[in-house]
């Protein structure tokens, strides 16, 4: 009996044991799972911080325990195992340790410049900001890093284009207060004129300056949405021919065409299908075709489309008065019309150079004074168009656009339309 009574006990105290371990075992599976959550939403929120940060061990604060992609970057990849050791000196070292322990026992943050030199030389100003933060019960130091000459260089960008957009404002107010001064004195004078002859000059006067200036309120407008990104930029196949001739026919109604010059749409293709955004290249066309009709006084204006070397390329070739190589650099700013008695907004050639900027293409002239003018625009499909070639003869415009780059050009490169071939 006592055997057995014993037996039962042993078993008892087994299975208790047994409970006993299963429950520590899930306490602390738990706990352990719940520590590498907290961990992982931790090193989570830190690599979504946009700039460089570096957490130190709670007990040995020279090591490096984590740091972001930023940190990475800017330090190089092997930072997080060899830490600072590399970057700074044995004395910066030091001091930055006895700093980060200071601001272990403190809890006061730290906020002062450094300076460091990369392996391969090239140095950096910091700007660091380090704090202590508790993590799982321990006291971390994290070191989160501002580049200054970042900062000063987007602040210098800030300031640049504050003094643009202001520059720009200056000038459309200035352009909208000529055309609307002349408007209210001439309605004003209307009120005045004697004969029916007078009567009738004043409002041609008021209807041409209306006119003028609903085109200078509409680029205006154009150019801010391609600027700004709020213009709609949908890329799709299209036959540009049969849209270059509906173009011609809204060009001739838009623009005063001097007598005995010829506007002639150069077709070398029957049919000529690509993937293009539409809306963007009507409005550089007609631009560029509106821009040559105003300086021609004879001869002809001649344009159209070609394929070569893999760009689509849009032409625009007249016999006008030619550009001076002076002035060839600000013909594509905004306000500048080459010839300060011509009518126009002035940003015509601009709202081409926006264009070209956003398509990633380039943009150019060809032009001596008194020689007439060949403007290109070209950019590389993502695929080559289907074409069928008539036997119109284009070596004149192949010849043109073999030489183009004799001229003055816009081509996009790292984000930005750089102008080459500047006098």
């Amino acid at each position: 009996m006592t055997e057995i009574l014993l037996a039962i006990l042993t078993f008892a105290g087994l299975f208790a044991l047994f409970l006993i371990g299963k429950w520590v075992y899930a306490h602390v599976s738990s706990r352990y799972q719940c520590t590498q959550m907290r961990k992982e939403h931790f090193e989570m929120l830190i690599s979504q911080i946009p700039y460089p940060v570096v957490i130190r061990h709670h007990k040995d604060l020279s090591k490096i325990i984590y740091c972001n992609r930023p940190a990475k970057i800017l330090f190089g990849p092997s930072f997080e195992s060899e830490g600072s050791t590399k970057l700074f000196s044995e004395e910066q070292n030091k001091e930055i340790i006895e700093l980060c322990a200071y601001i272990q026992r403190t809890g006061q943050q730290v906020v002062r410049f450094e300076k460091f030199k990369l392996p391969h030389g090239q140095e950096y100003d910091l700007q660091t900001i380090r704090k202590r933060i508790r993590v799982l019960s321990n006291d971390y130091i994290m070191t989160v890093s501002l580049n200054v000459q970042e900062l000063i260089e987007a602040q210098k960008n800030a300031e640049e284009a504050n003094k643009q957009k202001t520059a720009f404002m200056e000038s459309v107010s200035h352009e909208v207060r000529t055309p609307l001064n002349a408007i209210v004195g001439f309605s004003q004078l209307l009120e005045y004129a004697e004969t029916e002859e007078e009567k009738k000059e004043y409002i041609d006067i008021i209807n041409t300056k209306a006119e003028h200036l609903n085109k200078l309120l509409n680029d205006v407008l154009l150019i801010s949405k391609i600027e700004s990104g709020m213009m709609p930029y949908e890329k799709r196949l299209v036959d540009v021919i049969p849209m270059l001739k509906r173009l011609k026919k809204t060009i001739m109604s838009q623009a005063e065409v001097a007598e005995g010059v010829d506007v002639i749409l150069e077709s070398f293709y029957d049919y000529f299908e690509v993937e293009v955004a539409l809306v963007w290249i009507e409005h550089l066309v007609s631009n560029l075709v509106l821009n040559a009709i105003k300086f021609t006084s004879s001869g002809h204006v001649k344009w159209g489309v070609i394929y070569q070397q893999e760009e689509c390329i849009f032409f625009v070739k007249d016999t006008g008065i030619g550009i001076n190589k002076e002035d060839q650099a600000e013909l594509f700013e905004q306000f500048e019309k080459g010839n300060s008695f011509s009518q126009g907004t002035g940003l015509g050639l601009s709202i081409c150079r926006a264009i070209m900027h956003k398509l990633k293409g380039s943009l150019g002239v060809v032009s001596n004074e008194g020689e007439g003018s060949f403007f290109w625009a070209s950019y590389k499909p993502t695929k080559a168009p289907t074409r069928q070639i008539n036997n119109r003869d284009y070596k004149e415009i192949e010849h043109l656009l073999d030489n183009r780059w004799r001229g003055l050009w816009y081509a996009h490169e790292q984000g930005e339309l750089k102008l080459y071939g500047k006098q």
